[in-house]
Parts: structure tokens; C-alpha cells; sequence
């Protein structure tokens, strides 16, 4: 908001889209992640298979971001 030449008209509009910015952020799940890991194996020659692991802890798992990646993982035997 400190710029110069700054109009009030686009003061209004960038602080519309601060607003809007911030209101992702805090409804993304970003700021619930815990931990990450990444991984990298060549398969063959020129392919590879990457693995990532986002984690968060229980109960801070609301937001675009979990809803994004699907619910509980579930594990089968068979």
C-alpha cells in the first residue's frame, strides 16, 4: 500500500486482492502441514518414479489442499 503513484481506486483493488490471497492461504490446509518427503528412483534408463508424502497431524486435515487429495487412506490386506 506504500507504493507511490498508487491511485486510490487501485488501492482499493490491491487490497481486494490481498484480502482474497489471504483468504486461500487460510483456508488451503497449507499452514496444517507437518512434514514432507520426497523420493526419486530410476526405474530404467530416463524413468523414474517419484513419490511425495504431504503430513499432517490428526485433526488438521481441513482445507482445499486435504480435500484435494482425497479423505483417509485405507489399507488392504488382500
Amino acid at each position: 500500500m506504500a507504493l507511490p503513484n498508487l491511485g486510490e481506486k487501485d488501492r482499493d483493488n490491491l487490497g481486494k486482492v490481498f484480502q482474497v490471497a489471504e483468504h486461500l492461504v487460510k483456508n488451503s490446509g497449507v499452514e496444517d502441514i507437518s512434514g514432507l518427503g520426497m523420493s526419486s528412483i530410476a526405474v530404467e534408463k530416463e524413468f523414474y518414479r517419484n513419490k511425495m508424502v504431504l503430513h499432517h497431524y490428526p485433526g488438521k486435515n481441513t482445507g482445499y489442499l486435504w480435500s484435494f487429495f482425497g479423505g483417509r487412506r485405507i489399507s488392504s490386506t488382500a
